[in-house]
């Protein structure tokens, strides 16, 4: 008889599975990327500073609305669908991965998370 996974590993088989991880890299990037862009542009255009930070503020908030949508929702050829709960053969089958392939996606959406992070502290404590 098999063992059960840990609870910890089902859960971010699960969060790998719904793509919440690969949101969180694509949405921190793209917000670092953005902010940053603002931060550089806002005096020569002529933003004043409270737009700068009102962006800021905007990217924090919808980071986990990005998130919730991400573990709700998957978006495929045929549009948008609610996310379907996961077969237990399926979760084994990613709990079972090499330790390099469960943690890449994880790391990725932290650096995600980081970038975002960043970009946020630099506009409002610089």
């Amino acid at each position: 008889m098999k063992q059960k996974p840990p609870q910890r590993r089902v859960l971010l088989a699960e969060l790998e599975r719904r793509s919440v991880f690969r949101v969180s890299a694509v949405y921190g990037s793209a917000a670092f990327v953005l902010l940053e862009a603002i931060r550089l542009w806002a005096p020569d255009v002529g933003l004043p500073r409270l737009a700068v930070e009102l962006a800021a503020v905007i990217a924090v908030l919808g980071y986990p609305v990005a998130l919730y949508l991400a573990w709700r929702f998957e978006v495929s050829g045929e549009g948008v669908d609610r996310t379907d709960d996961a077969s237990s053969g399926e979760i084994r089958e990613r709990t079972g991965k090499h330790r390099v392939r469960r943690w890449a996606p994880g790391l990725l959406g932290v650096i995600g998370l980081l970038l975002l992070t960043g970009a946020v502290l630099r506009i409002l404590f610089a």
